[in-house]
């Protein structure tokens, strides 16, 4: 009987312990996009609070990270065609140095910014994680993890959200 107590408390202790590092790390954190302190490539500080009243898609991403760099190369392809209309800002951690080598090497369009903690500070432990934000400012998405804007579908209801 003791053995299948200790044994039941372990598993319902390995269940939250599971349960607590799911959240954490694939759960996009709750956070005021507008209201972060962000350094430009210039080296300026600056707020978001210029993309107000813009549909804003904001990718939390880091240069070493391969599926953030695979989301932003496909972000980059469809951006000119189907994407006009939304303004893609790009927030990382990384030295400002890192930062502008790696737009400039990429030759993005997007917007970059470092922010001024780190990212985890921020409550985002996995990256790319993603907010679109609709022109009233409303977050209509939030998602870690890469998304797949090769799929139509993806962009079209990217698209939706926006209305």
């Amino acid at each position: 009987m003791k053995n299948r107590l200790i044994l039941l408390v372990l598993l319902v202790s390995g269940f939250l312990v599971f349960l607590f590092f799911y959240n954490r790390y694939r759960t996009a954190p709750q956070l005021d996009p507008f209201n972060l302190s962000l350094t430009t490539s210039e080296g300026k500080v600056q707020r978001l609070s210029s993309f107000r009243n813009k549909n804003v898609m904001i990718v939390f991403y880091a240069s070493w990270c391969p599926d953030c760099r695979v989301e932003l190369d496909d972000l980059n392809e469809i951006y000119a065609s189907r994407l006009r209309n939304i303004e893609v800002v790009c927030i990382t951690d990384d030295p400002i140095e890192k930062m502008n080598s790696f737009k400039k090497k990429k030759n993005y369009p997007f917007h970059f910014f470092q922010a001024s903690v780190q990212l985890s500070e921020l409550g985002i432990f996995t990256i790319p994680a993603n907010y679109l934000v609709n022109a009233d400012g409303n977050i209509v998405l939030q998602k870690v993890g890469a998304i797949n804007w090769r799929d139509n579908s993806v962009v079209v209801k990217m698209l939706e959200l926006l209305k």
